[in-house]
């Protein structure tokens, strides 16, 4: 009479005992894996959790060309200037863009002025908490796709605050001296990409400032 019991060798036994134990291994180090990950995700909110708590950000301060700044910001009085086609111009970026604020600060002093805006009153803010303040040391634009991610602002008081800013970008406004003056921005409260087509439409756009 013929088994239909399969023939086991000892052969066999041991392979698919090494099958049996390699894959327990397989499951152990995935499970002391998944362990090791989540403990490293844990210190990393820690760590986070810290850093965003801690209260430091990158404050923004006058730099070597300030007293030239003056002298043409007082030369064009702009610091009493109000012209309602400033505002007209917020307006049409936060259109353009589709983002909730738009303004156009001109560091002065310990002062950003807000000279027009949308999203936020007009008046003055501290200098060394805005986002212009640091703008206008850049070559043409600064743009900061979301502000968590870069160690400057993750803890900036309207980045951890209400205001909850979380995308920036701000092009640089001069003078007929070429001064840095001022910083046109248009502001998120998510974050966004800046894509180069329109980067250049914001730059044509400032100049209309």
């Amino acid at each position: 009479m013929i088994s239909n019991k399969p023939i086991t060798t000892a052969a066999s036994q041991h392979h698919v005992q090494d099958e049996t134990a390699i894959t327990s291994a397989q499951i152990k180090t995935l499970k002391n894996l998944a362990d090791h990950t989540r403990d490293i995700v844990q210190v990393d909110q820690l760590l986070l959790t810290d850093q965003r708590c801690s209260g430091n950000w990158l404050h923004a301060l006058s730099g070597p060309d300030e007293a030239a700044r003056i002298i043409e910001i007082d030369s064009l009085d702009l610091l009493n200037t109000s012209d309602p086609n400033l505002g007209r111009l917020t307006r049409l970026a936060a259109r353009v863009f589709t983002v909730p604020m738009a303004h156009i600060g001109l560091p002065s002093g310990d002062k950003n002025w807000i000279m027009a805006g949308l999203g936020m009153d007009n008046g003055l803010y501290d200098r060394e908490a805005s986002f212009c303040g640091h703008a206008i040391h850049e070559p043409d634009m600064l743009v900061v796709p979301d502000t968590l991610c870069d160690e400057r602002f993750a803890n900036h008081p309207m980045v951890a605050g209400p205001s909850n800013i979380r995308f920036y970008a701000g092009a640089v406004i001069r003078g007929q001296n070429l001064e840095p003056l001022a910083s046109f921005c248009i502001l998120d409260t998510e974050p966004r990409t800046f894509s180069v087509p329109s980067r250049s439409v914001w730059v044509v756009g400032r100049t209309g400032a």
